[in-house]
């Protein structure tokens, strides 16, 4: 089974879409806190080996990656650009929970790879 966890950060809260085998199951959103995190992680761990997947913008999704980072989680970030191209066939509408369910969608569709922190480093601060 295939479980995908998209996220759409913005400055204090995350919206959460997750997916089973490409069905939407739940969707939720949490603040950007430790609170927040403690929830998302419960979700997390009720799934075996969950894909994540968020959007990489500097200022919001850094609490984010510090969180899954500190516990361990791989995830995958995709740049803004590419987003938003990958998520145009399936996104009609730009809202905040249709962002995490679209990228969850693209990595149903995509399958794009969790990278390790350092390569992320290097690609998003080198090019």
């Amino acid at each position: 089974m295939e479980f995908i966890f998209g996220i759409d950060g913005s400055k204090t809260t995350s919206n959460i879409a997750i997916l089973v085998n490409g069905q939407p199951v739940k969707q939720f959103k949490i603040n950007n806190n430790a609170k927040g995190f403690e929830t998302l992680g419960k979700e997390l761990n009720s799934f075996t080996e969950p894909s994540i997947i968020f959007e990489f913008i500097v200022v919001y999704s850094r609490s984010l990656e510090n969180y899954l980072l500190q516990e361990d989680y791989q995830f995958t970030r995709i740049n803004s650009l590419r987003a938003k191209k990958d998520m145009d066939s399936f996104r009609h509408n730009k809202t905040d929970s249709l962002d995490a369910l679209g990228l969850s969608k693209a990595m149903s569709v995509h399958h794009y790879d969790p990278l390790n922190y350092l390569t992320q480093f290097i690609q998003n601060y080198m090019h």
